[in-house]
């Protein structure tokens, strides 16, 4: 399915608050509306799930808007519900990045500076955050931590690890 609209917002009852670090704030619950390929409409509600420490669907709802079609196995099982929760936690969670502005994590790329000439301290704080918040959306948090830092995968893999180490992350 080719998502062609989306839109989400957050209900009246919705809270924003911090997660894992004074570094990531989400607002949960979550609505989404898409529109999609052949007039099929979807609908998601989302929220935190702390016991398995990720951004669930809770809810999910599907129309055909087009007369003259109907909603078969096929439409539903084009649905990727792990792709429709990565749009909602770019709109769901902020991360206030090494220079102190939040940015929402769509635009969380530009949060981070090089890893290169920067304190090592620093880097493993940023490394947690970029971590914790991959991981609330099920990206490959070791791929990106090593983009968004401009390291190597392994030197990823270090910076996590000394994280863990530090009481910065308390996944594993």
């Amino acid at each position: 399915m080719q998502i062609r609209s989306y839109r989400g917002q957050a209900p009246k009852h919705a809270k924003e608050f911090s997660y894992l670090s004074e570094r990531i704030r989400i607002t949960a619950p979550f609505h989404l509306d898409f529109t999609v390929d052949d007039g099929v409409e979807l609908g998601l509600s989302l929220d935190l799930d702390r016991t398995l420490g990720r951004i669930v669907c809770r809810h999910f709802s599907m129309s055909q808007i087009m007369q003259g079609k109907e909603i078969t196995g096929t439409e539903i099982r084009d649905v990727a519900i792990a792709t429709l929760i990565r749009y909602g936690g770019d709109d769901m969670i902020k991360v206030r990045g090494t220079d102190g502005r939040w940015l929402p994590l769509s635009g969380a790329g530009r949060a981070f500076a090089p890893a290169e000439g920067r304190e090592r301290a620093e880097v493993v704080a940023d490394a947690a955050v970029i971590y914790a918040v991959s991981a609330l959306t099920e990206r490959a948090p070791l791929k990106l931590v090593a983009d968004r830092l401009g390291v190597s995968q392994s030197t990823a893999t270090r910076l996590v690890s000394s994280a863990r180490l530090d009481g910065l992350l308390n996944d594993g």
